[in-house]
């Protein structure tokens, strides 16, 4: 589960946090018919010994046939596939109250194939004359610091989150922008060279559909590879982020670091008021961009700045840029063999919005998501939280006055369940209808104003950042949160009709996960109030990272292809609250069926606590492209999921318990290497 997320809209390329509303009147057509566990997908040609992740879902991987347009095939892919079944049912002949009216009249308009065909690449004409008309590096400056979401490329990306200085107010969090090839070792190695080719040619066609030459747009293509080179030079390795990097700064900082680059005229520019402070995601990487505008040629900016208005556009313009994106980010990046249905797409488009994702998710709620499945994850909830603070409580590690901390911590996480009670103030936006790319404008404009607007106000922390149609659970450290949208809410994570083990195995091991979160190499420099404190005492934190680092390098270990390891230092968040997560989520079933002995019962042959196990495993299926892998392990903090099986329960003795393991075997860890943290 990702602690947040962020996306980046095809015009503006800012940052979205989604949101979502409630509802009522829920559809049965949610509902699972299938049994909570089939246990004939066990592999019995395999001890749970020898490999768990096989035992229960090799069966299912070799039959699972990854679909056409994805690059992947996972637990969450399929929720999100019947997700999206229920918002494209909304879009297309949803109901009259007025957040599904305004998805429909986007949908409606999106969904008009012969528009864009006839408009070709006349949208960015507007744009592109804006960079031509760059004549020095005062018209660049001026140039990157205009409005937000007008359809200029921007070399950042940006969402308000409460601060880590002040958790109670909203600061500015500003990204670097995402590099086109994703990892900055497909930019910096040798053997990544025909990724690099692709890419060049690839832009050089885009750069012909606007009218340039074959040598000219060959020419530009190489320029901006060059561009991006020295940006992905300046860009943190992989899980080396430093928190002197990022940490929060003054806006007078924020200018040393970036003199070029005038914050204080970048938010004038934008109509609202400097604030005092912002933060930004790599103080590195900015004095580097900053450094361009003065050291790089200008005809290189414009170039580069051009690709990213064309490549943030194409997906609402004509079927040749379309599918000129798609063959180098989906087939070349992705491994996918199709592009996704235009429905499809005009979904992805709406939540990766924030007023078109919460307006979607008013029906969405109301459609999925009844107060009986609320009730039941709330109880959950509390035993799982009480399970969490009493392995707090023992902990062998942690000095008394830590434990308290951590303990006041854990009390003041704020849980949201579901989605958020009330519908957004869609009052002032108004959509053009005359194109998708005019409808996508109009919707960034609103959204990037309302974002701005947010920053220096105090914090409400119960506003959600994810829609409930997402299939998501996740961890604030700022704000000591944690969110379960209704997306989640679902088989296999909960299942009404499930056996104890299995919606405490999968849901509940997720909201351990969350919890744990709050206690990993980040959420542990953030105290009770979300506050940057270093609240552990000095020998405790140093302990702590020893652990990490421990379990750090069994990952590092694991290939997720031949000869390609996993990164330990990138996943190590994730790492750390899997194997939390699961020790709260085991323990508080141990507790509930103390609580309920009827309860305590084998169903298939295996006794609750090896279902608990499978509820795990079962989760983290995953099917996937070789190249959406090389992707995953080189960007992505969580693991692949096979390793979220094998490298947790290999460090638990109560795994080797429940399916009788012994020492020696590949899931059992010796005492000397298993790591116990939280």
């Amino acid at each position: 589960m990702n602690t947040s997320r962020l996306s980046i809209t095809a015009i503006a390329a800012a940052a979205f946090a989604l949101a979502a509303c409630n509802g009522s009147n829920n559809d049965s057509s949610v509902v699972s018919t299938r049994p909570s566990f089939d246990a004939t997908e066990i592999d019995k040609s395999i001890s749970a010994c020898q490999d768990f992740n096989a035992y229960v879902n090799r069966k299912w991987t070799d039959a699972a046939q990854i679909p056409a347009d994805a690059s992947r095939l996972t637990t969450f892919s399929v929720l999100e596939k019947k997700s999206s079944d229920v918002q494209l049912e909304i879009a297309q002949k949803g109901g009259a109250d007025v957040y599904s009216k305004l998805v429909q009249d986007f949908y409606r308009v999106a969904a008009d194939e012969a528009g864009p065909e006839r408009a070709g690449g006349a949208p960015l004409a507007p744009q592109l004359a804006k960079i031509d008309a760059i004549r020095d590096t005062a018209d660049l400056a001026a140039y990157l610091n205009g409005p937000v979401g007008d359809g200029r490329a921007a070399l950042f990306i940006m969402h308000p989150f409460a601060g880590e200085i002040d958790p109670t107010v909203n600061v500015l969090n500003v990204l670097a922008m995402a590099l086109s090839l994703k990892s900055r070792e497909l930019y910096l190695n040798a053997d990544a060279r025909p990724t690099r080719d692709a890419f060049v040619a690839s832009v050089t066609r885009s750069f012909m559909l606007t009218g340039m030459s074959a040598d000219a747009a060959g020419a530009a293509a190489q320029k901006v590879l060059a561009f991006e080179t020295k940006l992905a030079e300046a860009t943190p390795a992989a899980g080396e982020a430093s928190p002197d990097d990022s940490g929060e700064i003054s806006l007078a900082r924020a200018n040393q670091i970036s003199p070029n680059f005038d914050w204080t005229a970048f938010f004038k520019a934008q109509g609202v008021t400097p604030p005092a402070t912002i933060k930004l995601s790599s103080q590195k990487w900015f004095a580097a961009m900053d450094g361009m505008i003065k050291s790089v040629p200008l005809d290189d900016w414009k170039q580069a700045l051009r690709y990213a208005v064309i490549r943030s556009a194409s997906k609402y313009l004509s079927k040749a840029f379309r599918d000129e994106d798609f063959n180098f980010y989906g087939k070349t990046l992705e491994g996918r063999a199709a592009q996704p249905a235009l429905s499809a797409r005009i979904l992805d488009n709406i939540n990766n919005t924030e007023v078109l994702a919460k307006a979607m998710g008013v029906p969405f709620q109301a459609k999925t998501l009844t107060p009986e499945t609320v009730a039941a994850t709330e109880a959950m909830v509390k035993d799982i939280r009480a399970a969490f603070r009493a392995r707090l409580a023992k902990s062998v590690w942690l000095a008394p006055q830590s434990i308290q901390r951590a303990l006041a911590k854990e009390e003041a996480i704020l849980f949201k369940i579901g989605g958020p009670k009330s519908g957004p103030d869609i009052s002032d936006l108004k959509l053009p209808g005359t194109s998708w790319y005019d409808n996508a404008m109009a919707v960034s404009k609103f959204d990037a104003h309302r974002w701005l607007l947010q920053v220096g106000t105090k914090v409400d922390r119960k506003i959600w950042t994810f829609a409930p149609q997402e299939v998501e659970g996740a961890y604030s450290p700022t704000e000591n949160s944690i969110q379960l949208t209704a997306g989640i809410l679902q088989p296999p994570f909960f299942d009404a009709k499930a056996d104890l083990a299995m919606n405490y195995g999968a849901l509940g091991a997720v909201i351990g996960h969350e919890l744990t979160h709050g206690f990993d190499s980040q959420g542990s420099r953030h105290d009770a109030t979300g506050a940057l404190a270093d609240w552990l005492q000095p020998n405790d934190h140093t302990e702590f990272d020893a652990r990490v680092a421990r379990l750090s390098r069994q990952y590092d270990a694991y290939e997720a292809l031949p000869g390609l390891h996993l990164n330990g230092k990138l996943t190590e968040g994730e790492t750390t609250a899997d194997s939390g997560g699961i020790n709260a989520g085991r323990d508080a079933l141990i507790a509930r069926l103390a609580r309920e002995p009827s309860a305590d019962k084998s169903i298939d042959g295996f006794t609750q606590q090896q279902r608990y196990y499978l509820a795990w495993a079962r989760i983290w299926r995953q099917k996937m492209t070789p190249e959406y892998v090389r992707s995953q392990v080189a960007t992505d903090p969580h693991p692949i999921g096979k390793f979220r099986v094998i490298g947790p329960m290999s460090n638990m003795p109560e795994f080797a318990q429940a399916f009788s393991c012994k020492t020696g075997d590949p899931m059992v860890r010796t005492p000397e290497d298993r790591v116990t943290i939280w």
